[in-house]
């Protein structure tokens, strides 16, 4: 049986700096996520999503993680596997 299709990502956050704690709190609490990290770099949190689709992880990111309080930009990249 063929493995289902999935599309996950990594979603780079920058976010306002008094709200760190509090967006970091918010992203682990949303069903698609399944691991978030506070970074250093350019970016202040990363975050591990996973969706049946590319539509749905679109909307997604725009829907839930882009209107969190505090959430100034997002990056997504997403996850690739080599030889399919």
């Amino acid at each position: 049986m063929a493995e289902k299709y999935k599309a996950n990502a990594y979603v780079l956050i920058k976010v306002e700096a008094s709200m760190a704690h509090n967006v970091y709190n918010q992203l682990n609490n949303l069903k698609s996520i399944i691991q978030v990290d506070p970074v250093t770099g350019p970016h202040d949190i990363i975050a591990i999503v996973e969706s049946p689709d590319v539509s749905t992880l679109g909307s997604f990111i725009i829907n839930k993680i882009r209107t969190i309080e505090g959430v100034r930009d997002t990056l997504t990249c997403h996850i690739i596997k080599f030889g399919l």
